[in-house]
């Protein structure tokens, strides 16, 4: 905090002196360019980083920081407490499909001086081991075709491209649900049967 003024207060609350420091006198009259030493902005150092536990990083705030606390944002949940991020499979399955890797997570804190704990680097690299290799989804709709060629066909005629989520073979692919509907209307507009099960 910058005084602009001292005071001096008796018992009976009365205002008994009254001095203007450097900076009141500046902000009073001289605005030189320079600035009195006790305006000028001091530093102050920032808390330190720590690891509370083997998943879970305090992070206190510091202007040096902003960059790395958005990317740990990115992979991380928040935490219970103030300025805490929380390193679970959810958050790390977040990262993974927003293309951020183990590598980039160990550079990252590298780059802020800081080791990530060795047990969600082991996490990490593990769940992107495993990650798409299963996934499980709701409300969609697999599409078998008689031949190779139909899909290519109905890709082309249809707005069935738009509505692949993924192909699991020339003959088969998994579509949005609620597209289903809109795509018989289109075949059977097309001269297309297709069977409904």
């Amino acid at each position: 905090m910058v005084r602009r003024h001292r005071t001096s207060v008796s018992e009976t609350n009365r205002l008994e002196a009254f001095r203007v420091t450097a900076v009141g006198e500046w902000l009073i009259g001289s605005h030189t360019n320079t600035l009195p030493e006790a305006a000028k902005p001091q530093a102050r150092a920032a808390e330190p980083i720590t690891w509370l536990d083997e998943h879970t990083l305090r992070l206190p705030p510091a202007p040096e920081r902003a960059e790395f606390i958005n990317f740990v944002r990115q992979v991380a949940e928040r935490g219970m407490e103030a300025f805490t991020f929380a390193f679970t499979a959810i958050s790390i399955e977040r990262a993974l499909a927003q293309g951020v890797g183990a590598d980039e997570v160990a550079q990252q804190f590298k780059k802020a001086k800081l080791t990530l704990s060795k047990p969600v680097a082991a996490q990490f690299k593990l769940i992107a081991k495993r990650y798409g290799r299963v996934r499980v989804y709701d409300a969609l709709t697999v599409l078998e075709l008689a031949d190779d060629l139909a899909l290519r066909e109905l890709s082309a005629n249809t707005s069935l491209a738009q509505h692949i989520v993924y192909q699991l073979s020339p003959r088969a692919v998994v579509l949005k649900e609620e597209a289903v509907d809109q795509l018989i209307e289109e075949m059977q507009e097309r001269g297309y049967t297709p069977r409904v099960k």
